[in-house]
């Protein structure tokens, strides 16, 4: 925005002194080809007296024209940026290096100092990337608790097949009928059912 949009004081007149949302949208109106009845039609609906046609007249050769600048200056600036979004996208830049730089260039339009602004800049990014690192890391986690669990109920699926299976064979049996120490039978019976995986 101009000195001059910001600062009603830097004009004297009527328009001038009207708040900015409401100059905005004259300015808009102007643009449109809005005629001073349709103006002052709005200016009342907005709670302000109506102006006469020099008001109107010397808004338009004076302030208006400001505007109009202002608006082609912000445009080529809009153009620009736009422009660079998509050189950025075309060399694969991602979202967190977008933010980055649209912050940045906030920030080289601001009173900030450059190296002071370039350090924040980087503790945002360490910051960003580490919190996608995070949420990587916390996925892996869920990832690996899953396939734990998985395996669990696989693991005792097969457990009760071989059971049953190893239930009905009489050596088996023998070996669980017979007298002696348990972990001998648990390692004769590991053998029976698992065979050269045990």
């Amino acid at each position: 925005m101009s000195e001059t949009e910001n600062n009603p004081s830097t004009r004297k007149g009527k328009v001038a002194r009207l708040p900015y949302e409401i100059r905005e949208r004259i300015n808009a109106m102007i643009r449109d080809g809005a005629p001073a009845s349709r103006l002052n039609t709005f200016l009342i609906k907005e709670g302000h007296e109506a102006l006469n046609d020099q008001n109107w007249t010397n808004w338009r050769q004076g302030g208006y024209q400001d505007w109009l600048r202002e608006q082609v200056h912000l445009d080529k600036i809009r153009d620009k940026a736009e422009s660079f979004r998509r050189e950025l996208d075309a060399v694969g830049v991602n979202m967190i290096d977008k933010t980055i730089i649209d912050v940045a260039q906030d920030i080289a339009n601001s009173e900030l100092d450059p190296a002071t602004a370039a350090q924040a800049i980087a503790r945002l990014k360490v910051a960003m990337t580490g919190g996608e690192r995070t949420k990587i890391a916390e996925r892996r986690a869920q990832i690996a608790e899953e396939a734990l669990a998985i395996a669990r109920k696989k693991f005792q699926r097969d457990t009760c097949e071989l059971f049953l299976k190893w239930y009905q064979d009489q050596r088996a049996a023998d070996i669980a009928a017979a007298p002696g120490d348990p972990a001998e039978k648990m390692e004769l019976l590991g053998q029976l059912i698992f065979k050269e995986d045990w």
